[in-house]
């Protein structure tokens, strides 16, 4: 997913990590509709940047994970 880190087991956690978050937020808005997930990619100095936004009773909630 362009998780970059001087050290690869850091990698693997980290993918992991944002596979499963992604795979359980894929799974709720399959049963609800009104869930969307935007992924944004940001390279640079080695970092990604994951931005999910979905809405909750009526709230817009972001969550941002750093891969380092």
């Amino acid at each position: 997913m362009g998780i970059t880190s001087p050290y690869p087991r850091e990698n693997i956690i980290a993918g992991n990590y944002i596979l499963a978050d992604t795979q359980a937020f894929l799974s709720k808005r399959h049963r609800q509709q009104n869930k969307e997930i935007l992924i944004r990619h940001s390279p640079g100095m080695g970092e990604c940047f994951f931005v999910f936004k979905y809405s909750i009773n009526r709230k817009n909630k972001k969550i941002f994970i750093r891969g380092l």
